[in-house]
């Protein structure tokens, strides 16, 4: 489980997670403090702790925008599991996701580079979402 805080200083930056989507897992976030605006699809809605937990189902595009001056405190975590038994000795895909955080925002700020994103994405099963939304184009061009 990763978490993720916001600030709601009017100088502070917002975060902007663009759309993609993911092939072998489901994603579930939960707000617990402030809002967060997520799409799923093209239905872009402002979620709350009032919400409880938003669960995203892999192969659905989403994306993910704080709102300006407004504080934001979020978890993620990752599931393969639902929808399987839980028989099965499989473990989440936490620790990929935490992997993932790191290296993306590892020196305290959003990487910037193409070719870090590009492999950062690679292994944290993040395949950019390209306009039309053709699974085997944006598979190749992410290198899966």
């Amino acid at each position: 489980m990763s978490k993720s805080e916001i600030s709601g200083d009017p100088d502070a930056e917002t975060l902007y997670v663009p759309p993609h989507w993911h092939d072998t897992h489901d994603e579930i976030l939960r707000v617990v403090k402030g809002k967060l605006e997520i799409t799923l699809g093209s239905v872009a809605r402002v979620y709350t702790p009032e919400d409880g937990e938003v669960l995203i189902r892999k192969g659905v595009v989403h994306s993910l925008r704080s709102l300006k001056g407004v504080a934001c405190t979020f978890y993620e975590r990752t599931d393969p599991m639902v929808g399987a038994s839980y028989s099965v000795l499989r473990q989440p895909k936490d620790d990929e996701k935490e992997i993932f955080f790191r290296n993306m925002f590892g020196n305290g700020k959003l990487a910037t580079n193409l070719f870090a994103i590009a492999l950062i994405a690679y292994q944290g099963d993040t395949i950019p979402a390209l306009p039309g939304h053709f699974i085997w184009l944006e598979k190749f061009v992410s290198g899966y």
